[in-house]
């Protein structure tokens, strides 16, 4: 038995059947994307299928995962949504608010990613325990 996703948009249910080879069937066309499916939906075309469809994993065809990005890739990727989180924080007007945010973004990644920091309180060039001289 086939997966289906079903949207709700309008007023209108849109059921997608996703086949056994991974491609989306809508209104009999077999789609390779969801995002062609949702601007057929809506008429837009700067859409994302995934998240029009609220999919946090969307079935891939055979051939998804078995190349993986490579460092270059995965930094474009990283400047994409940090660039997109940097319009979106802008876009708050408070400025105690858009600080409070980042910084809490900033605490999440660091969480996911396990980063830790060294104090960065030492002067350089002094070795503990002394005292700088004026």
């Amino acid at each position: 038995m086939s997966d289906q996703i079903v949207r709700s948009y309008k007023g209108t249910d849109y059921i997608v059947t996703v086949t056994d080879d991974g491609k989306y069937d809508y209104a009999g066309t077999v789609h390779k994307s969801l995002t062609s499916i949702a601007q057929e939906i809506t008429g837009q075309k700067a859409i994302s299928g995934p998240r029009f469809f609220n999919q946090t994993t969307v079935k891939a065809s055979p051939k998804a995962g078995k190349e993986k990005a490579t460092p270059k890739q995965l930094v474009k990727g990283c400047g994409v949504i940090l660039d997109s989180l940097v319009v979106k924080l802008n876009a708050i007007d408070d400025a105690t608010l858009r600080t409070q945010v980042g910084t809490k973004i900033i605490e999440r990644i660091e969480t996911e990613i396990g980063l830790e920091y060294e104090d960065e309180g030492e002067d350089e060039g002094e070795d503990e325990g002394e005292e700088a001289t004026a």
